[in-house]
Order: C-alpha cells, then structure tokens, then sequence
C-alpha cells in the first residue's frame, strides 16, 4: 500500500493496527516472482507451505517450482500463450502458477469442481495452448482438450526430474499481467479477468497485516 493509500485508509477514520506494514512502491514495481524469491534467500530453510500432509521449505519449494518452469520452457519453447492448470491438491496449485510465471506465461486456474462444459469453455477462451494437471484428472483434461490437436498436458505427478534446473531468470514487473481468472457466468458468458503481478504482491501484503 503506498503512501498515498495509507492517508486514504486514515482519511476514512480506520485504525491501523501497530504491527501495520505499508508496501513501498519498490516492492509493488516488482514482479510477485522477485518478491518470492527474495524470501528464498532470506528464509531457505523456513517452511513455506503445510498442506494436506504435505511441508516444503521455501528452498524445496523454489526447486520445484524452477524444476517445473525448464519442463514448461521444454514444450513451449519460446511462444508465450497462457497455461492453465487444473489440480485438487493444493501444493500443486502453487507450484504450477508459480512455475508458469516464472516461466514469462500467464497462467489460467481452473478447478475441478467446475462441469466438463465450463473447464472446456474456459480453456478455449484462455487460447492457452499448455494444461497443466494429475494423472488422476486425465479424462477431464482429455475433454477439455479434445479437438484442439496442437494443446499439449503435462502431468506433473508423472514427471521424473533427476536434476535441480536453475531459475529461469525472467524478467517481470509489477505492472506485467500475471494470471486470468474467470467470471462464474451467472448473467451470462463468463468473462476472463486479467490481473498483475502487484494485485497479487498487495494481496499477500494484506494477508500478512
């Protein structure tokens, strides 16, 4: 939050609490990817996600993620489409948004719970040309990319990577866009919102506060 947001949020007669942190307009110029991997190398060994019996610490996140962004470069080569991911499992989730970022892509999130008629309605939409899912979704993953003969899956729970691909080193800001999210569709055709990398970076910064 900058300067200017803070007096805002005063102007309205709302208290902050003492252990407030604003967000310095350097931080939100940043890339959400710079602003994680600056807290790899402040906290390597710090566990970054505890999820259904799954802990990685911020370094063991950061290899996985990098190990997935090298096989996304590997299908996509340089051409910069969307990729969509589908997953249950949520520590997948992160490392698949996270790996398609750092790869230069925006990523599209969609989630199981949806019909086969959304997921395929939304994937189309996204022209993402890349799904990223489990082997346990692949007929769903078979429905949404069915007819569309150039779309290329990878299941990530079907990967072997023997070696720890260095970062992609990307460059980002925060004013690049980041990911597509979809509209329920309640009054009509969804619609794909675009966010940046500083929605995001403000929306970790709330979470903190």
């Amino acid at each position: 939050m900058t300067s200017d947001r803070v007096a805002a949020v005063m102007d309205y007669g709302l208290k902050r609490t003492d252990d407030f942190t604003p967000i310095p307009d350097t931080i939100l110029e940043q890339s959400f990817v710079t602003r994680f991997e600056e807290m790899v190398e402040k906290y390597p060994e710090r566990t970054a996600i505890e999820a259904e019996g799954h802990q990685l610490t911020y370094r063991e996140l950061d290899n996985a993620i990098n190990n997935l962004a090298y096989q996304i470069h590997k299908e996509m080569g340089p051409d910069k489409p969307p990729v969509a991911f589908l997953f249950q499992n949520e520590v997948y989730s992160i490392v698949a948004f996270m790996a398609i970022v750092k790869s230069g892509r925006i990523f599209v999130g969609l989630h199981p719970g949806s019909s086969k008629e959304q997921l395929k309605a939304y994937f189309e939409d996204s022209t993402a040309s890349l799904l990223i899912t489990t082997s346990d979704l692949r007929p769903t993953a078979e429905s949404m990319i069915a007819g569309r003969e150039h779309v290329k899956v990878i299941y990530v729970d079907a990967l072997q990577t023997k070696f720890v691909h260095p970062r992609p080193g990307m460059d980002r800001r925060g004013s690049d866009p980041l990911a597509i999210f979809y509209t329920s569709g309640s009054t009509g055709k969804p619609k794909g919102i675009l966010l940046s990398h500083s929605f995001l970076t403000q929306w970790a910064q709330y979470q903190a506060n």
